[in-house]
């Protein structure tokens, strides 16, 4: 488990600008080996505590008080999710392209209505599901 949330982390991490800049900077500067030194500074830091995060987590994951804390930050992150989807719905609803009616694209609202109902109902995997909405979207866009 521990070996797969570290994977995780180092694959956010990893797509970051800060990292990105840092491997531009160093490529210019030592080519593939500026790229290795940079992104491996950047991302090992965080890759180590996050380690050891995870280890103490996986030692004291029944200790009450742990217990009690996460029951706290349970909100929180729901709540950081929530913004994040309104966020993303702003941005679908607002956009041009597609099916748009009064500034308002039908066809991303009916996309994203189609897959939240496809997802509810199937099991379908969420990364397949999103890249059939991009195709249709694409599709749409060249059509229309």
């Amino acid at each position: 488990m521990m070996n797969g949330m570290v994977w995780i982390w180092l694959g956010v991490m990893a797509v970051s600008a800060f990292v990105e800049a840092a491997t531009l900077t160093l490529v210019s500067i030592w080519f593939a080996a500026g790229a290795l030194v940079a992104t491996f500074g950047c991302i090992l830091p965080s890759l180590i505590l996050v380690s050891i995060l995870a280890k103490l987590y996986f030692k004291y994951q029944n200790l009450d008080a742990i217990q009690n804390i996460l029951g706290r930050l349970r909100p929180v992150i729901i709540a950081l999710i929530a913004a994040a989807a309104l966020s993303i719905l702003k941005t679908v609803v607002a956009s041009e392209g597609g099916l748009s009616v009064n500034g308002i694209n039908l066809s991303g609202i009916l996309l994203a209505a189609g897959a939240f109902f496809v997802l509810r109902r199937t099991k379908k995997s969420p990364i397949l599901i999103m890249v059939a909405c991009g195709g249709v979207n694409l599709l749409l866009n060249l059509l229309i």
